[in-house]
């Protein structure tokens, strides 16, 4: 059973990890974006773009705290074969994945523009929770074990 939760732990930890450094690049190139279209606006559009969500400080701001969570994600793959930190390390990428939530703007990407840096967060929160789980249980059962 403990062979079970290993495997499905590992593959849920890693698809967190991508869908954490994905959402940090999609919000990174977002920030960027936007960042250079206020630029380019007036005083009165940057306003506007700003109050609809546009804001690049928290589009990097959420990108860079989905990374954490990323590496946070593979840092737990490491403690559930070493069964070291396993319930600090899961706590810790709840924490941020749910920091990531609620730092990063939810903003409209277009037809074609994929997901927002705040739709990543949720993603990764939830994948992050199932991984968080399938470690923990991991380590309760090699303890059982003794």
């Amino acid at each position: 059973m403990r062979t079970a939760t290993i495997i499905l732990g590992t593959l849920i930890l890693l698809a967190t990890a991508g869908m954490g450094f994905l959402g940090t690049k999609k919000s990174l190139s977002d920030a960027k974006d936007v960042s250079a279209l206020i630029n380019s606006a007036g005083d009165g559009a940057a306003k506007e773009l700003k109050a609809h969500g546009y804001d690049p400080g928290r589009m990097k701001t959420g990108g860079i705290a989905l990374a954490v969570a990323g590496l946070l994600s593979l840092a737990l793959i490491g403690g559930m074969f070493t069964n070291k930190a396993v319930p600090h390390v899961a706590i810790g990428l709840l924490v941020v994945a749910i920091a990531a939530i609620v730092i990063a703007p939810q903003y409209e990407t277009g037809a074609t523009g994929g997901l927002s840096a705040k739709t990543f967060g949720y993603i990764v929160a939830v994948m992050g929770a199932l991984g968080a789980a399938a470690a923990y249980g991991s380590k309760v059962l090699k303890d059982k074990q003794g």
